[in-house]
């Protein structure tokens, strides 16, 4: 998938397109056999050279790549690159990838505690876990302002944070949460 892009300049390092269109595939279709494992092209994302793409692009490139490891199941991988997008996550406030940020960081981490929680071989400390939550409930604040100002983008993305954070906190209220998020997002195509 990402191969498929050597035609253009910069982004053949890199192959944005590729995981891109491979997040609207499985979106979309929801169909993950049509698609290869994201862990086969490591030396095409090993190889690149971000020093020529702008920041923004970057971002993009890393907030999609961590969505794709996240659907993908690869929650480590994801939680590397969630590390890797924080680190410059100031500078990209207020841009569109930041929200795709908050929204897919709050899902790796709740997907980090959630296993924890469910599998011995991937301990949290109680610390960890907490600091964890606490970044989650700041990105739950910036997507519910969000929300106020335009629902349809955002309700839904407030709604499955809220319902992900019940989740790991044993509350049985998270189904009807993640119930509401289908359908708000459903209706708002």
């Amino acid at each position: 998938m990402l191969r498929t892009c050597k035609k253009y300049k910069h982004e053949s390092e890199i192959g944005l397109v590729g995981v891109y269109v491979a997040v609207q595939n499985l979106t979309r279709f929801g169909d993950l056999s049509n698609l290869p494992r994201i862990s086969n092209y490591n030396a095409d994302i090993q190889n690149a050279d971000f020093s020529k793409l702008s920041l923004l692009f970057q971002s993009s490139y890393w907030v999609f790549l961590m969505a794709t490891h996240l659907i993908f199941n690869d929650i480590d991988a994801a939680f590397e690159i969630y590390q890797r997008v924080s680190q410059f996550s100031k500078f990209i406030a207020g841009m569109t990838t930041y929200f795709e940020f908050m929204f897919f960081g709050s899902l790796v981490l709740s997907a980090k505690i959630f296993r924890s929680k469910t599998n011995s071989n991937h301990p949290l400390s109680e610390e960890t876990q907490n600091e964890f939550i606490n970044q989650i409930n700041g990105f739950l604040d910036e997507l519910k302002k969000c929300a106020t100002v335009c629902p349809e983008n955002f309700q839904h993305k407030a709604d499955l944070v809220q319902a992900e954070l019940l989740k790991v906190q044993g509350n049985s209220d998270a189904v009807f949460l993640f119930d509401q998020a289908m359908d708000k997002a459903i209706s708002s195509g």
